[in-house]
């Protein structure tokens, strides 16, 4: 953006893949110099996603750990709620069952490994 005050035009700007601000920012550096490339989202996909990289080639994970039980049980009370608002009620049934355990397993209904239950089955 080539103005007197490119930032009060960028502002503006709600999808682009990289946008250049003044005159000292050419797009060539964009390409070898600045850090961002010239592999740019096109056809609209800007609204989504900006330009390639390192990040492009990392994959996120999720970790989730709650030892609280009173914390837990309170979780999947409302999980099941929602589970049945959106009309999934074998969801909401298995988090109205996890209510029934405690984190650490010495509440009733304590919940076992599929392997505990053969192992109980006589099976190993």
């Amino acid at each position: 953006l080539l103005t007197a005050d490119p930032g009060d035009l960028a502002r503006r700007i709600r999808n682009a893949g990289a946008v250049f601000l003044g005159a000292g920012a050419a797009e060539v550096l964009g390409d070898y110099g600045t850090g961002p490339n010239h592999v740019l989202p096109t056809g609209g996909h800007a609204r989504l996603a900006g330009g390639l990289s390192a990040l492009s080639f990392l994959r996120v994970r999720t970790w989730i750990r709650i030892d609280d039980p009173a914390a837990a049980t309170e979780l999947y009370r409302d999980a099941a709620a929602f589970a049945r608002m959106e009309g999934l009620e074998a969801h909401a049934r298995a988090g109205e069952a996890r209510t029934r355990w405690t984190v650490d397993g010495q509440g009733p209904g304590t919940l076992k490994t599929t392997r505990e239950k053969n192992q109980d089955r006589g099976f190993f």
